[in-house]
């Protein structure tokens, strides 16, 4: 089992369960972001069901098109014309789009949440050594005392 600094697990291979799609980006994922940890996998898991779901809208938009004919009824139930209304799949498309994006950035998965990230993690490696650091002193101290 590789363990990352800090004791960190790194993210494990995909669930069981995930489409043919979804287990490609999961590993893709994996396999370019090395910073990601098990702590993250639930973060993962929702980033591959939405791109399965977005596979899903975009087929519904061009199989029916960006319009939908609607009937216009009167009150009997008849039909007394047609109207043009947007596909519903327009905007679920639009909305799961926001959605993965907001979770890339989350992950570190864009160029800018990359650079947050890496300053970040400088500032956290930084403390880290500090720690440490201040902990070899306490040592030193206590080994010197005790002589």
């Amino acid at each position: 089992m590789t363990v990352l600094p800090g004791g960190r697990l790194p993210l494990p291979g995909p669930p069981q369960g995930l489409s043919e799609g979804a287990a490609v980006i999961w590993q893709e994922v994996r396999a370019g972001s090395p910073w990601l940890t098990g702590a993250d996998r639930a973060a993962v898991l929702e980033l591959t069901r939405l791109c399965d779901d977005l596979v899903v809208y975009r087929a519904a938009v061009r199989e029916h098109g960006p319009l939908l004919t609607e009937v216009i009824a009167d009150p009997r139930g008849g039909v007394i014309g047609t109207r043009m209304v947007a596909n519903p799949a327009v905007a679920m498309v639009l909305k799961t789009e926001s959605a993965i994006g907001a979770l890339r950035t989350s992950l570190g998965l864009s160029p800018q949440s990359r650079a947050r990230l890496g300053l970040t993690l400088l500032e956290g490696e930084r403390r880290a050594s500090k720690v440490e650091e201040l902990q070899e002193r306490a040592r030193l101290r206590s080994a010197r005392s005790v002589s």
